[in-house]
Parts: C-alpha cells; structure tokens; sequence
C-alpha cells in the first residue's frame, strides 16, 4: 500500500466494516509507538465497535431512503 509506505508503523489494524454482507468501509488504526498494540481482547471489542457502525449506517441509509420516498410521495 502506497499510504504505508515510508511510515514508521508499528501496528496497523484494518476490521472491514460489513453492511448486508458488504463492506461498506474499513476501520483503521496505526500505532507508532507500541508493538502489538492491537491484542486480541482490543480486537474484540473493536469488533464490536465496527460493528456498531455498520449498524448505524445501515439505520442513516434507512432514514435517508425513507426521506426520498417521503419526496416523492408528496410530489405525486
């Protein structure tokens, strides 16, 4: 990846953030401070925080599919 290169990382971690089994982005974290920044029980909970966000994506798209219906109705 062009964006790492030249960056003196220590750990990166990428969790795909999965709406209606796509992914709709990606949650990013570097560390250049400590190795093994990311442990599995912060991974966890990260999942769940990607999670969430999938979740409240899914809820913004919702309102604004539903808002555009709205529109439209009123216009007909």
């Amino acid at each position: 990846c062009s964006y790492l290169q030249g960056k003196d990382l220590i750990s990166v971690l990428c969790l795909p953030i999965v709406r209606q089994n796509k992914i709709s982005g990606v949650l990013y974290l570097e560390n250049t401070h400590t190795a093994d920044a990311f442990q599995l029980d912060r991974v966890q909970t990260l999942k769940i925080i990607a999670s969430q966000a999938a979740i409240s994506l899914e809820n913004a798209q919702m309102y604004q599919d539903l808002q555009d219906l709205n529109k439209n109705l009123e216009q007909l």
